[in-house]
């Protein structure tokens, strides 16, 4: 049994520097367990906060509604998410759990701290413990994005942005204008990534 806990957090409101979160039993570990799942199926925070509603759980799965499932399946306990300090989900030494995860809405990245090394609690990017992952996903958006481009110098002339959030799909669509602006902005990111070495 490998738990921990997932959370979120932000400084602006409705979290004002405060962290809600919910605790899972199993599979906590960061590659091939929680972390990995995390990363792969929880990139935004509007999946991550239904995925709060769920409260405590056994497992996570891909999706909110799967996890839910699994909740009920076992016929678990429902115990709502809890809301602490910052401090106190990130140093809190007591507690017994083995990692913690926490996604800043504001930096829109997942952090993680590994309670099972000794001495005071560290806070690393989520995404530099798994290197294989960091790859996928930069392949991933360096083809979204490209397949995106495709599409204007097709004449679409309009961007249609997609986030998958469980079995519904929110549509966003971007002007001409804002798309030049996004592009140039990535093509600089893209390329400082890449001397990098990422």
């Amino acid at each position: 049994m490998t738990n921990c806990y997932i959370g979120i957090t932000s400084k602006k409101e409705p979290y004002n520097g405060q962290c809600k979160s919910i605790f899972c039993k199993y599979d906590g570990y960061p590659e091939g367990g929680v972390g990995e799942t995390l990363l792969r199926h929880y990139k935004n925070k509007y999946i991550i906060e239904k995925l709060m509603d769920c409260g405590e759980i056994p497992v996570l799965k891909e999706t909110p509604n799967i996890t839910n499932y699994f909740r009920q399946l076992r016929e678990w306990e429902y115990r709502s998410a809890e809301i602490v300090s910052y401090s106190d989900f990130v140093y809190n030494e007591k507690s017994h759990v083995y990692y913690r995860y926490l996604f800043d809405i504001d930096e829109n990245k997942w952090i993680f701290i590994d309670q099972l090394k000794k001495g005071e609690p560290t806070i690393h990017d989520l995404v530099d413990e798994l290197p294989d992952i960091k790859e996928d996903m930069f392949i991933q958006f360096k083809i979204e994005f490209s397949l995106n481009m495709k599409d204007y110098k097709n004449g679409i002339g309009k961007l249609e942005k997609y986030e998958k959030i469980d079995d519904t799909f929110i549509q966003k669509k971007i002007t001409l204008d804002d798309a030049k602006i996004l592009k140039k902005y990535l093509n600089q990111l893209i390329k400082k990534l890449e001397e990098k070495g990422d």
